[in-house]
Formats: structure tokens, C-alpha cells, sequence
């Protein structure tokens, strides 16, 4: 699969590797290592956690494009019970604790446990859940599909993401677009196009859904000035297969099933959709 989207920022280059939304999207395990890498070094920019950055570059490896296509599917199979509240803090190469910068981090803090049955709980579910009937359904890209030449190099992540969202928009079809806008918004829109795009161009379609497992946390924030939620959950998606254009089923038994994702929930016209899509530095759960 050709290289579709431009480079940028860690952060726009996140969103090239997404899950679930997890909403699953659309969208980790490899993007929250690479967020946790790139918060190491000295030089080490606000990488985006998924849902702040625009994707910026396609991946044609299968490892990728499953991991990213599991929303949230990430870390360790190997727990029995996930526990978001467990997980082991993320430190630098010297051991010191690592900062968290994702949309709402600061927010997060003061976020509190709430059950799996709770509204904004279900809600995000159940939206994560339609991105991956999305990518179920995604059609083939026509071989002859012409991409739109970028008129100038990007400058910032939110020129990076209006150039790689117009790309992915020219591979799909009209039904998707719609279904996309339907439950997202902004940067997490963008990461689901990209990665609906991603499939389109290979062939690929997506198979079963990811659950909420563990104990989410909720709080309250501001997206753009209104009332939002901010979720995070483990998502688990055990469950999940992908196949290629053959229908053979696109393997990798190494991609982890579990990772802690981070959605910003925001009412348009009053329904909720997904504005951002993030991981924490360390997403095990």
C-alpha cells in the first residue's frame, strides 16, 4: 500500500499507526510506545495521542495497520482482570516518571471510577462499536482513485490533519464519510478517515467488536468551550480479526488485546460523538 499521507510532528505520525475508537476507532500498542519514546528524549514534542494528533503517515505493514485498527487494542493478555488504575507508571531512560500530555490530561487527574454500565460508558462503547462496523463495511478503494496533491507543505499538526483527512476522504465512499461524521468530530474524524482509508487501499475488512473491560474513569471537562466527558477504558479486543483482500485472515499473534483508551465525548445537536482519541503514556491494562 502506497505511502498516502504526509509526514509530521510524533504527534500527527500517531495517528498513522491508530483504533478503536476503541471508537476503535478507529486506532495501540505500537502508538503508545512510540508516544512513550518520543516523551523520553530531550527533544521530544506533544505527541498525539491519537486523538489530538492527524495521522500522518499510512502504514502498509500488517503489524500496524491491525494494532491501529483495534482502536484499543493493546498491552497484556496475560491479566485476567484489567484494572486502568493499575498500571505501571511510564518513566524516562533515567527513571524519572513521565509527564502525561494528551487532550485533558490535567482533567484525568481529578477523574473518578464509574461503572461499565454507566450512560457515558455505554455511550462510548456503543460508538467505538459503530467504528468498527465502519471498518467492516469499508469498500475497496478503485484503483484508479486519484489522491489530492497537498498545495504546500504542512506546517503544524492541524495542517497536516486537514491535508491527510482530505486524502483519506478521496479513497472513500460517500456511506462511509457519513458514517464516520456520524460519531466523530474533529481530530478523532480525521484519524478514523485515515484508517478507513488505510483498509479501503488494502483491501482489508474488520471483524467482530471490542468490549469495556475493568474500571473506567470519568471526568468532567470542556471541549471547545462546552461541556464534555473525558473516558478512559480499557478496551479488549480479544475478539477482533482482520482479513485481506483474499479473506484470509491478517495475523499477528504477538499484537496485545488490551489497552487503556482515552475518549473526549461532546454533544453536536445533542448527540454525543467522539472529538479526540488518546492513549496514556503506558496503556497496559
Amino acid at each position: 500500500m502506497s505511502n498516502l499521507f504526509s509526514a509530521g510532528s510524533s504527534k500527527a505520525r500517531r495517528l498513522g499507526a491508530l483504533s478503536t475508537l476503541a471508537v476503535s476507532a478507529l486506532l495501540l500498542s505500537a502508538c503508545a510506545s512510540e508516544n512513550s519514546t518520543a516523551q523520553s528524549s530531550s527533544s521530544a514534542t506533544p505527541s498525539a495521542s491519537a486523538s489530538t494528533s492527524a495521522s500522518a503517515a499510512s502504514s502498509s505493514s500488517a503489524t500496524d495497520a491491525q494494532a491501529s485498527a483495534s482502536s484499543s487494542r493493546i498491552p497484556d493478555q496475560g491479566s485476567s482482570e484489567a484494572n486502568p488504575s493499575a498500571s505501571t507508571e511510564a518513566t524516562s531512560s533515567d527513571g524519572q516518571k513521565l509527564e502525561e500530555i494528551y487532550t485533558g490530561s490535567e482533567d484525568m487527574k481529578k477523574a473518578s471510577p464509574v461503572p461499565t454500565d454507566n450512560a457515558e460508558v455505554k455511550k462510548t462503547t456503543e460508538l467505538v462499536n459503530s467504528y468498527e462496523d465502519i471498518l467492516s463495511k469499508v469498500k475497496p478503494a478503485p484503483s484508479a482513485a486519484a489522491s489530492p496533491e497537498a498545495t504546500s507543505e504542512p506546517t503544524s499538526d492541524e495542517d497536516a490533519q486537514a491535508q491527510n483527512t482530505e486524502k483519506a476522504r478521496a479513497v472513500l465512499d460517500e456511506d462511509t464519510i457519513r458514517a464516520i461524521e456520524n460519531i466523530a468530530v474533529d481530530s478523532a474524524a480525521s484519524e478514523f478517515a485515515v484508517q478507513a482509508s488505510e483498509y479501503a487501499l488494502a483491501g482489508w475488512h474488520y471483524e467482530g467488536s471490542s468490549t469495556v473491560v475493568g474500571t473506567p474513569r470519568m471526568a468532567d471537562t470542556e471541549y471547545k468551550g462546552q461541556p464534555a466527558r473525558l473516558l478512559e477504558v480499557c478496551m479488549d479486543s480479544s475478539s477482533v480479526k482482520i482479513y485481506d483482500e483474499n479473506n484470509q485472515p491478517v495475523k499477528d499473534d504477538s499484537s496485545p488485546k488490551r489497552s487503556l483508551n482515552i475518549y473526549t465525548l461532546v454533544q453536536v445537536n445533542g448527540q454525543w460523538k467522539i472529538a479526540t482519541h488518546d492513549f496514556p503514556n503506558n496503556p497496559d491494562c
